[in-house]
């Protein structure tokens, strides 16, 4: 019965996400890591952290996929449970972008790591984004 609940629940919130968001398309995670509890709860905070990114409109999101993760998390020193690593395709406005994006482009496979204090917890801090 819980597990009928958490998957409604799941639902309802990428129905909302794409509702909210102008059309994101969320991507399905495959992970030996992390659960779709996980992963929703950190493309909620993508969505949260994006959003005050002026002229830019989220297209895509994906999960980077587990080898990606246990290579940042060698690289930061962090527990591979600890850390994801998503990315997404947006685009800009016309408008001349302050934090140095370019006007009327499309970024794809652009990066966004996150990180948590342990496996349990569904709370997601923006550690780093953006190519390589």
């Amino acid at each position: 019965m819980r597990k009928i609940i958490v998957t409604l629940v799941m639902i309802v919130s990428l129905v909302t996400l794409v509702a909210c968001s102008g059309m994101t398309t969320v991507k399905p995670i495959k992970s030996k890591i992390f659960t779709d509890e996980d992963y929703q709860a950190a493309v909620e905070a993508l969505q949260t952290y994006f959003s005050e990114w002026e002229g830019c409109t989220m297209k895509e999101i994906s999960y980077a996929g587990d080898d990606v993760v246990y290579a940042e998390a060698e690289i930061r020193g962090a527990s591979p449970d600890c850390l994801i690593v998503l990315t997404s395709t947006f685009v800009t406005d016309g408008e001349d972008h302050q934090n140095g994006l370019e006007s009327n482009y499309t970024y794809e496979d652009f990066t966004w790591t996150f990180e948590r204090a342990d496996f349990t917890s569904k709370i997601w801090d923006h550690k780093d984004h953006g190519y390589g």
